[in-house]
Protein backbone atom coordinates (compact mmCIF):
# COMPACT_ATOMS: atom_id res chain seq x y z
CA UNK A 1 0.00 0.00 0.00
CA UNK A 2 1.18 3.28 -1.03
CA UNK A 3 1.25 6.49 1.21
CA UNK A 4 0.51 9.40 0.53
CA UNK A 5 2.02 11.49 -0.94
CA UNK A 6 3.46 8.88 -3.47
CA UNK A 7 5.92 10.07 -6.75
CA UNK A 8 8.48 8.02 -8.98
CA UNK A 9 11.67 9.36 -9.95
CA UNK A 10 12.56 8.53 -13.47
CA UNK A 11 15.27 10.03 -16.10
CA UNK A 12 15.47 13.04 -13.49
CA UNK A 13 12.21 13.92 -13.32
CA UNK A 14 9.67 13.54 -10.49
CA UNK A 15 6.28 11.57 -12.03
CA UNK A 16 2.89 11.87 -9.33
CA UNK A 17 -0.56 12.75 -10.00
CA UNK A 18 -1.86 15.65 -9.35
CA UNK A 19 -5.99 17.08 -9.39
CA UNK A 20 -5.22 17.68 -13.38
CA UNK A 21 -3.66 14.65 -14.12
CA UNK A 22 -6.23 12.62 -11.91
CA UNK A 23 -9.27 14.44 -13.87
CA UNK A 24 -7.71 13.24 -17.40
CA UNK A 25 -7.98 9.99 -16.91
CA UNK A 26 -10.33 9.74 -13.92
CA UNK A 27 -13.03 7.27 -15.59
CA UNK A 28 -9.84 4.89 -16.28
CA UNK A 29 -8.66 5.54 -13.03
CA UNK A 30 -11.59 4.49 -11.67
CA UNK A 31 -11.78 1.11 -13.62
CA UNK A 32 -8.02 0.12 -13.79
CA UNK A 33 -7.99 1.22 -9.83
CA UNK A 34 -11.62 0.40 -8.20
CA UNK A 35 -9.78 1.57 -4.54
CA UNK A 36 -9.19 5.14 -4.34
CA UNK A 37 -6.17 4.43 -2.25
CA UNK A 38 -4.41 2.40 -5.31
CA UNK A 39 -5.44 5.61 -7.43
CA UNK A 40 -3.12 7.59 -5.64
CA UNK A 41 0.05 5.31 -5.25
CA UNK A 42 2.72 4.21 -7.26
CA UNK A 43 0.82 1.29 -9.85
CA UNK A 44 -1.11 4.34 -10.87
CA UNK A 45 1.50 6.63 -11.11
CA UNK A 46 3.31 4.26 -13.66
CA UNK A 47 0.17 3.45 -15.47
CA UNK A 48 -0.65 7.21 -15.92
CA UNK A 49 3.27 7.60 -17.36
CA UNK A 50 3.43 4.06 -18.91
CA UNK A 51 6.06 3.01 -16.84
CA UNK A 52 7.73 0.21 -16.57
CA UNK A 53 7.41 -1.96 -13.28
CA UNK A 54 11.26 -1.40 -12.70
CA UNK A 55 11.28 2.01 -14.50
CA UNK A 56 12.81 4.96 -11.76
CA UNK A 57 12.92 4.57 -8.14
CA UNK A 58 9.45 4.66 -6.32
CA UNK A 59 9.22 7.48 -3.18
CA UNK A 60 6.54 8.27 -0.67
CA UNK A 61 6.66 10.53 2.48
CA UNK A 62 3.88 10.76 5.41
CA UNK A 63 6.11 13.44 7.24
CA UNK A 64 4.79 16.79 6.65
CA UNK A 65 6.78 19.05 9.54
CA UNK A 66 8.46 20.48 6.71
CA UNK A 67 8.02 20.99 3.16
CA UNK A 68 11.71 19.89 2.31
CA UNK A 69 10.70 16.20 3.33
CA UNK A 70 9.10 16.30 -0.17
CA UNK A 71 10.40 17.43 -4.14
CA UNK A 72 9.45 21.23 -4.98
CA UNK A 73 7.65 20.17 -8.08
CA UNK A 74 5.05 18.12 -5.34
CA UNK A 75 5.31 21.09 -2.77
CA UNK A 76 4.25 23.64 -5.61
CA UNK A 77 1.20 21.66 -6.48
CA UNK A 78 0.07 20.95 -2.83
CA UNK A 79 0.32 24.53 -1.90
CA UNK A 80 -1.91 25.47 -4.70
CA UNK A 81 -4.22 23.19 -3.51
CA UNK A 82 -3.88 20.95 -7.00
CA UNK A 83 -3.83 17.84 -4.90
CA UNK A 84 -7.06 17.77 -3.48
CA UNK A 85 -7.92 14.24 -4.62
CA UNK A 86 -5.54 12.67 -2.44
CA UNK A 87 -5.90 13.72 0.76
CA UNK A 88 -6.64 10.78 3.00
CA UNK A 89 -9.34 10.58 5.76
CA UNK A 90 -6.68 9.39 8.40
CA UNK A 91 -4.34 12.37 7.15
CA UNK A 92 -2.97 14.25 10.30
CA UNK A 93 -3.36 17.85 9.45
CA UNK A 94 -2.20 18.65 12.79
CA UNK A 95 1.17 18.44 10.87
CA UNK A 96 0.44 21.88 8.71
CA UNK A 97 -2.30 24.05 9.87
CA UNK A 98 -1.80 25.85 13.24
CA UNK A 99 -3.94 25.07 16.20
CA UNK A 100 -6.96 27.29 15.49
CA UNK A 101 -7.33 26.27 12.00
CA UNK A 102 -7.62 22.27 13.31
CA UNK A 103 -10.30 23.18 15.81
CA UNK A 104 -11.96 25.08 13.16
CA UNK A 105 -11.59 21.94 10.74
CA UNK A 106 -12.58 19.46 13.57
CA UNK A 107 -15.65 21.42 13.72
CA UNK A 108 -16.40 21.35 10.08
CA UNK A 109 -15.86 18.37 9.55
CA UNK A 110 -17.62 16.88 12.69
CA UNK A 111 -21.33 16.50 11.34
CA UNK A 112 -19.92 14.07 8.43
CA UNK A 113 -17.49 12.34 10.75
CA UNK A 114 -20.63 11.57 13.28
CA UNK A 115 -22.97 10.96 10.31
CA UNK A 116 -20.06 8.09 8.89
CA UNK A 117 -20.34 7.02 11.95
CA UNK A 118 -23.94 6.45 12.01
CA UNK A 119 -24.19 4.71 8.56
CA UNK A 120 -21.51 1.80 9.51
CA UNK A 121 -23.39 0.92 12.90
CA UNK A 122 -26.74 0.91 10.87
CA UNK A 123 -24.96 -1.08 8.53
CA UNK A 124 -23.58 -3.06 10.68
CA UNK A 125 -26.18 -3.83 12.27
CA UNK A 126 -28.52 -4.61 9.16
CA UNK A 127 -25.64 -7.15 8.29
CA UNK A 128 -25.22 -8.84 11.29
CA UNK A 129 -29.43 -9.27 11.34
CA UNK A 130 -29.04 -10.64 7.88
CA UNK A 131 -26.65 -12.99 8.92
CA UNK A 132 -28.50 -14.34 11.97
CA UNK A 133 -31.51 -14.03 10.46
CA UNK A 134 -30.66 -16.06 7.23
CA UNK A 135 -28.56 -18.58 8.90
CA UNK A 136 -31.27 -19.71 11.56
CA UNK A 137 -33.62 -19.83 8.69
CA UNK A 138 -31.33 -21.96 6.79
CA UNK A 139 -30.19 -23.77 9.47
CA UNK A 140 -33.49 -25.08 11.39
CA UNK A 141 -34.83 -26.90 7.84
CA UNK A 142 -32.98 -30.14 9.32
CA UNK A 143 -31.82 -31.71 5.92
CA UNK A 144 -29.62 -28.54 5.52
CA UNK A 145 -27.29 -29.54 8.03
CA UNK A 146 -24.37 -32.01 7.87
CA UNK A 147 -24.73 -35.27 9.25
CA UNK A 148 -23.14 -35.03 12.74
CA UNK A 149 -25.40 -31.56 13.14
CA UNK A 150 -29.20 -33.35 12.57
Amino acid sequence: MCEFISWVEFQGKILFLNDKRMSEKESKMRVKFPDKSERVGHGAIRWYYSLGDNDGVQKECTDFSSPSNFPKEIVREFKAGRMRYSIPSDFSIGQILIATSQKAYDDAIAPSQKAYADAIATSQKAYDDAIATNFWKQFKVKKNRKTNWQ
